[in-house]
């Protein structure tokens, strides 16, 4: 999620905006940070961004699939930031496959 994006005020009809974030554990580093624009990498919990939904409710011969996944999931940031505001384009991965 970008928080630039949540409103910071309390709107009229209602409550505040839902944050139900979940940070995961990682290690992020950051090889370019200049002049408005920021380059970002980190290595997140394996698994994390997996989705164990309801899968088999809808597919029972998938009942007995589990993921395995050894190796840690990867994310990326591209930010640029000016006086007209900000652009950003993100994205994760993993280096493993679900058997």
């Amino acid at each position: 999620m970008d928080p630039g994006r949540v409103s910071q005020h309390r709107p009229i009809s209602g409550g505040p905006p839902a944050r139900n974030w979940l940070y995961d554990p990682q290690v992020r580093w950051t090889p370019y940070d200049r002049d408005g624009v920021k380059f970002a990498v980190a290595l997140e919990v394996p698994g994390a961004s997996v989705d164990l939904g309801k899968v088999a409710d809808l597919i029972p011969a998938l009942a007995n699939v589990r993921g395995k996944i050894k190796y840690p999931d990867v994310t990326a940031q591209l930010r640029a930031e000016g006086t007209w505001g900000h652009a950003q384009l993100a994205g994760s991965g993993t280096l493993d496959f679900v058997r």
